[in-house]
């Protein structure tokens, strides 16, 4: 059974996947084809420390880095997603180093195809909490409504609560695309 989440619900990791220490976050989207230039829609994931800040400008993977924490976060191969995941990361809970208490999932338009770019043709999106075969166990629904005027969006956050992970949909969008993202995370 799907646990399906609204912004600013969350869920243990342990009620959902009682036992993993591996487990991938998917992302996906789809546009409303225009005429003009088509809206590149780009994941990054930033590892934050207890401050809630990036735990340095080498914790964030994205196109240019595909894993951060000692390889224990890292983009899976692109090719054959399941489940319309348009990308995925993998998350090796265990190896997660412990000044690391937050990962934060966001969505950007990319700034350089599209200067500024919105969401404005994002006809749906979601973020899923999968296992290791790729079985989806948590679902958040992207607000697409929400998102018209936003360039960048904070999806969901996967964070040590105590000593266990949970995942808590976020759905905070942002008009200054990922720039603004990287000042509300201490990034330069």
């Amino acid at each position: 059974m799907v646990t399906r989440l609204q912004a600013g619900q969350n869920v243990a990791l342990a009620r959902v996947l009682p036992g993993a220490s591996r487990v991938a976050v998917g992302l996906g989207w789809n546009l409303v084809q225009g005429s003009g230039p088509q809206t590149d829609v780009v994941p990054a994931v930033i590892a934050l420390g207890q401050d809630r800040k990036a735990v340095s400008p080498q914790h964030v993977a994205f196109f240019n880095q595909l894993t951060i924490c000692d390889d224990a976060v890292g983009y899976e191969a692109d090719g054959r997603l399941s489940g319309g995941d348009r990308e995925r990361v993998a998350v090796d809970l265990a190896a997660v180093p412990p000044n690391v208490v937050t990962l934060v999932f966001v969505l950007y338009v990319n700034p350089d195809l599209r200067n500024p770019g919105t969401f404005d043709s994002l006809r749906s999106g979601h973020v899923r909490l999968v296992d290791r075969s790729g079985v989806e166990v948590v679902r958040y629904d992207i607000d697409t409504k929400g998102a018209l005027g936003l360039s960048a969006l904070v999806c969901v956050e996967l964070y040590r609560h105590q000593s266990a992970w949970k995942l808590r949909a976020v759905g905070q969008g942002f008009t200054g695309g990922v720039r603004e993202v990287a000042t509300v995370f201490g990034l330069p």
